[in-house]
């Protein structure tokens, strides 16, 4: 996943932010292989792929609208949607 997709998706235009974007993008690909048990193979089969883009699409998105949380919000947690869609890439048989 590349800086201008994500900046898309976010809808950014400036590059400002480049470097935050960057840094939540390789947060968001380890955060998945973490969660996810053989990720990288997993990768290889393109529904799961497609899957997993937009699952770090919404956790980056999370992560750079959020970011200036305190340690008292509800931004703490990864929200239940994105919790459900690991949980079915987790169990996937691809």
């Amino acid at each position: 996943m590349d800086l201008d997709f994500v900046k898309n998706y976010l809808r950014v235009d400036n590059d400002e932010d480049d470097s935050l974007i960057n840094h939540l993008i390789k947060s968001a690909n380890a955060y998945m292989r973490g969660a996810i048990d053989e990720y990288d193979s997993k990768m290889e089969v393109e529904a799961f792929k497609l899957m997993a883009q937009l699952v770090m699409l919404t956790i980056i998105s999370e992560w750079y609208d959020n970011r200036l949380f305190t340690k008292n919000s509800n931004y703490d947690k990864v929200s239940k949607i994105v919790t459900s869609m690991i949980q079915q890439l987790q169990y996937s048989e691809s």
